[in-house]
């Protein structure tokens, strides 16, 4: 029996490995549950977990830079769609994303997956390129990438305040902006109707933006190429326990392949990343 630690926040789909009642075959793990901000802070700057919830935009540059010290398996814990991240002030003049060429957007950081899903649609969709936005950044990046072509306006600050303020037309936030919550008069979607606009995206694209992956640490996997599976096999019992009817969050390489072809494709162009032409590469074999 091989004993790991194992951090990763406590979805759904993932409780009935984190609470016990799935084991891995050979494996005894270790769990820590923590939001999964902080797991990501810590699994890429101090490889502090054999197992854990990574960034799939870490992942890819980690692995095009060759200095990974993680092994991917393909399961996806968290996905979202991003288009409804945008919001502008409810007094703005314009409400189409094409008219968001030579304007501001507020970020935290330029280099989330989030974000690399999100500039993706908008050229791939509206023909907006990164190029034809200014990049208003309030926080540090996580891994510090430069990226391809593009104008990044370095602010103090917090992304609402901008927005009410002027200094940006929109800001992308992970999070409904309080004073929305407080009055829905100051401050709106973008997209009016972002849940119909997402769904059709998805049945247009079969893009389902994946934000996080598993991963493990390379020494261990190495040694024991066997733990990938038995990983995967309990990730996968854990879903179909924690959510038996739902089959939007599957896991492998082949039912996700158009949405990691777009993920590197998007970090290609963005972020100069030599990946590779199978996203099969990516993963434990």
């Amino acid at each position: 029996m091989l004993t790991l630690t194992l951090a990763c926040a406590d979805y759904e789909r993932v409780h009935s490995l984190l609470s016990g009642a799935v084991r891995p075959d050979g494996l005894d793990l270790r769990i820590t549950t923590l939001p999964s901000a902080e797991i990501l802070e810590r699994m890429a700057t101090g490889a502090e977990f054999d197992v854990g919830e990574f960034s799939l935009a870490d992942h890819l540059r980690l692995f095009a830079g060759r200095r990974s010290s993680y092994v991917a398996i393909p399961v996806f814990p968290h996905r979202a769609f991003r288009h409804s991240m945008l919001w502008a002030r409810a007094s703005s003049d314009f409400h189409d994303p094409a008219d968001l060429r030579g304007r501001r957007i507020g970020v935290t950081s330029y280099t989330t997956t989030a974000l690399l899903f999100l500039r993706g649609a908008l050229e791939d969709e509206y023909l907006i390129a990164p190029s034809d936005i200014t990049w208003v950044r309030t926080g540090e990046e996580r891994l510090r990438l430069d990226p391809l072509g593009v104008t990044i306006d370095d602010v103090p600050g917090d992304l609402e305040t901008l927005l009410e303020t002027g200094r940006v037309d929109v800001i992308a936030s992970f999070s409904t902006p309080a004073g929305a919550r407080a009055d829905p008069a100051t401050a709106r979607h973008l997209f009016a109707d972002v849940r119909r606009v997402e769904a059709d995206y998805y049945r247009r694209t079969g893009i389902f933006p994946i934000m996080h992956v598993i991963v493990v640490r390379k020494s261990l996997y190495d040694d024991h190429p066997w733990i990938a599976k038995s990983l995967l096999d309990a990730f996968e019992l854990a879903k179909r326990l924690g959510a038996a009817h739902d089959d939007t969050y599957p896991y492998g390489v082949e039912p996700n392949r158009p949405t990691l072809e777009a993920a590197c494709r998007y970090a290609r162009a963005q972020l100069g990343l030599d990946l590779p032409e199978d996203v099969a590469e990516l993963f434990a074999r």
